[in-house]
């Protein structure tokens, strides 16, 4: 029989030899239904007992069979997938032939053995990571050839395997954590999915127990579902800076759609660029931080990285490459079943993200907080001091819910949220107001009088100083009158300017009592 090319399989199923070379190979990009017609025609055309012949006649040569399940796999680059590529690029060195399969759900379940097995194309098989046991139990019976298991282990199912020391590397990797000072660590993964994350929690977890570091259950993150899939779902109970970065992202969505059908591509790309920078990573990363620290970390993580995904989503125009192998990096989102980025379907404004109530009241938080970095940017006071905070407002409720921004974010020390009546006496307290609310810090926790009026003093000195010599210049006709105008018009601009200055530490000063 002539020797069967995969050529010769493209041009009888009408595809490319690329294809049929990804699809006899396992590899992801060929749909099902394609994969499944270029099996066939191999089948049919006697590739794969050419394959097995042309293996015999090089003596040494092996034919190895490659299992995956399913659950090990996304529309991204995994762990596995780069142990298989490192198998395939090392076997020919050695003599060797690779392919690999998929290991689907349903076939994991119905016990349908591998192709590669039912065939006898392949004289050895490596199983990447734990599959059922009971279908481990069927492919020992059926399989008569050597079977290696990868990075996981039945210890009642006498069989080579290849693993990792993940108890004692955990372990070694928790004890490096808590020697610089950690204490409060969380594990994520799902240590019911393999014998590898079971041993890898073990080593976690007794790096604790040796250290008398106690271990709450809400911080043991699930990464995955029942299959083993990492998924991105929005929580259904959302908090108030999530509704408020999602509804920003909606109104994004439409007004970048609108401005791209437009021809509108520098305003557009301006806007994605201003909300990736001040919305996402300025503002909505550090509202979260807390949060990914207690209990709220499973949803505070799905809706940053849902956001992420549109946001990659949205800026895929303007930088296709980077925003793709970003992409493949995530896990999808649920009910989005694209592979790459460039078929994802484009974000669109919907109803149910348009939270104006929620997003205008985290606004006016921000507004405060905002206004009292400020103030004490002006009053030189570092961000390491923290001081009490009373809030006067009419809407109590909304500036409540805020507390712990203002702790985290205002250098709070303790906030609390008074009627806009009851305003403490001003005597001694530093005042910031916005549209919203007004802000009360007591004065003697955010500097040293004492010393802050001295600071003052001599910057006002210094300021009268230079003052008086500008104004002796301005004075002098001589030098108004010969000297370049643009020069005269520069000591005129010094000189209001430090009458501004000497004005604003006047005011300070009086602020403080003097």
């Amino acid at each position: 029989m002539a020797r069967v090319r995969m050529q010769d399989i493209a041009n009888q199923v009408g595809v490319s030899a690329v294809t049929v070379h990804n699809a006899l190979a396992g590899r992801k990009g060929v749909s099902d239904e394609v994969r499944e017609r270029i099996l066939d025609k191999a089948r049919e055309m006697g590739y794969f007992q050419n394959q097995k012949r042309a293996a015999g006649k090089a003596p040494g040569l092996r034919s190895i069979g490659i299992l995956i399940s399913e659950r090990y796999l996304a529309d991204y680059i995994t762990f596995y997938w780069k142990i298989y590529m490192e198998i395939a690029m090392a076997a020919p060195e050695r003599g060797c032939a690779v392919m690999a399969e998929v290991l689907k759900h349903d076939a994991e379940k119905a016990g349908r053995l591998p192709r590669f097995v039912e065939e006898g194309a392949a004289e050895g098989l490596i199983v990447m990571g734990e599959v059922d046991r009971e279908y481990i139990g069927l492919l020992k019976s059926s399989a008569k050839m050597p079977v290696v298991f990868l990075d996981f282990y039945y210890k009642d199912i006498a069989q080579d395997a290849v693993v990792t020391d993940g108890f004692y590397g955990m372990y070694l990797m928790a004890e490096y954590l808590y020697e610089r000072g950690f204490r409060r660590m969380a594990y994520v993964g799902s240590i019911h999915a393999t014998s590898s994350i079971m041993d890898r929690y073990c080593g976690f977890r007794r790096c604790l127990l040796e250290h008398g570091v106690p271990f709450r259950e809400e911080w043991l993150l699930e990464d995955r579902d029942g299959t083993g899939e990492i998924i991105v779902k929005l929580p259904e109970e959302l908090a108030l800076e999530d509704k408020w970065v999602l509804s920003k992202l909606n109104a994004l969505m439409k007004e970048v759609t609108e401005n791209l059908d437009a021809y509108e591509l520098g305003v557009a790309s301006a806007k994605v660029y201003d909300f990736i920078w001040d919305t996402y990573c300025d503002w909505y990363i550090e509202l979260t931080k807390s949060r990914m620290q207690g209990e709220g970390a499973e949803s505070a993580q799905n809706v940053l990285c849902y956001v992420l995904i549109q946001l990659l989503k949205l800026l895929h125009p303007f930088m296709p490459f980077i925003t793709e192998e970003i992409y493949q990096a995530l896990p999808p989102v649920a009910g989005e079943e694209s592979q790459f980025i460039m078929c994802a379907p484009w974000p669109v404004w919907e109803e149910k993200f348009a939270f104006p109530k929620e997003e205008a009241d985290m606004e006016d938080i921000m507004d405060a907080i905002r206004a009292i970095r400020a103030r004490r940017a002006e009053m030189n006071v570092p961000p390491s001091r923290r001081v009490q905070l009373t809030v006067a407002a009419a809407r109590q409720e909304t500036f409540a819910v805020g507390a712990p921004f203002f702790q985290r974010l205002a250098s709070a020390s303790e906030v609390r949220v008074v009627d806009a009546g009851q305003i403490p006496a001003a005597q001694g307290m530093v005042e910031v107001v916005t549209h919203a609310a007004r802000v009360f810090m007591p004065l003697a926790e955010l500097v040293d009088v004492t010393q802050e009026l001295d600071r003052i003093a001599k910057e006002k000195a210094k300021a009268e100083g230079h003052l008086k010599g500008i104004e002796a210049k301005l004075s002098n006709e001589a030098f108004t009158s010969k000297a370049p105008a643009h020069i005269v018009q520069n000591q005129r601009e010094q000189a209001e300017k430090l009458r501004a200055l000497i004005a604003q530490l006047e005011q300070s000063a009086r602020a403080m009592g003097q």
